[in-house]
Parts: C-alpha cells; structure tokens; sequence
C-alpha cells in the first residue's frame, strides 16, 4: 500500500479524490486573474509569476501563465483551482 492509500483510506478522509491534467496548466491561466484571486502579497506574487525562466543559458520572461520549473509554480496552480471541488 502506497502512502496516498493509507491517507486516502482512514476513516476521516475525503469521500473521493480528483485527478486530473490540465493542458498547458503552468502556461495558459492568466496573471491578471491570479492576482486578483489568489490571496497572496500582490507584489510578492507579482515576482513570481513574472520571474522568468532560463533554459540553456538564456532567460526568458514569463508575460502569462507561471515560469516553467519554478518552486512557486506547482503552490499556483494548487491555490489557482482551489474550489474547484464545490464548482
């Protein structure tokens, strides 16, 4: 049993779970929106979506969505589809 099993399987757990993808996830959702929704400091998550990236020794900016591997990214997108489950 695998440690997602044995959180998924007490007695106190969620009903159901929900996996999904989402295409271009990291690259689509709009900055506007997010720093609208999402309950950050507003300049804080202005740096980070706006943070860029760097791929074979160039950086590129990020004008949408979040940068590709960043730390912040996956916590974004978790905070980005909060209550999606009540939709």
């Amino acid at each position: 049993m695998g440690p997602c099993d044995c959180v998924l399987s007490r007695k106190t757990s969620a009903p159901w779970g929900l996996e999904g993808a989402s295409k271009a996830c990291f690259d689509e959702i709009s900055q506007a929106w997010r720093l609208a929704h999402i309950p950050l400091a507003k300049a804080r998550l202005r740096q980070w979506l706006q943070a860029g990236y760097v791929a074979e020794d160039q950086w590129y900016p990020t004008a949408r969505g979040t940068p590709h591997g960043g730390i912040i990214s996956p916590a974004l997108a978790n905070r980005t589809l909060d209550g999606l489950e009540r939709v």
